[in-house]
């Protein structure tokens, strides 16, 4: 299991949601597993049920599964640190991965994904064998 943290824009409060991955598709949603829809990007902030947020944050060891813009996937990791912040740019600590499809990075081409899939150690292995993986908590 894996777990995104963020802050809401107009609270102080961090959120919390555990999964066994989270995946950023091309039309902007975050999805957990069992394709459950957790947040929506737009406008350079991620639109969750109730609040808005512009840094998500994963700090458990991570891997990065990422489709490019020609569909072209490989799987890159494993991270400590993962943050998708405003206008769609991935970093782990401070050096720049890439960033999302609907981001506003003004970073080239090569750098974008289509798709990227944010993985446990354990759920990597499984996904690589081509398991599927289940369960989503919010606390």
């Amino acid at each position: 299991m894996i777990t995104l943290s963020y802050r809401p824009l107009y609270s102080d409060s961090v959120v919390l949601l555990r999964g066994a991955y989270f995946r950023i598709g091309a039309d902007g949603v975050l999805r957990g597993p069992d394709n459950a829809v957790v947040a929506g990007y737009s406008d350079g902030a991620w639109r969750f049920a109730r609040s808005l947020c512009r840094i998500l944050e994963c700090r458990d060891t991570a891997y990065l599964r990422v489709t490019s813009l020609d569909g072209a996937r490989k799987c890159i990791g494993p991270y400590q640190c993962l943050k998708v912040v405003a206008g769609g740019a991935v970093f782990t600590n401070e050096t720049y991965l890439g960033a999302h499809a609907l981001g506003r990075s003004g970073f080239t081409e090569t750098e974008i994904w289509r798709e990227i899939t944010i993985l446990s150690a354990a759920e990597e292995n499984q996904q690589t064998r081509g398991a599927v993986g289940f369960g989503l908590t919010l606390s």
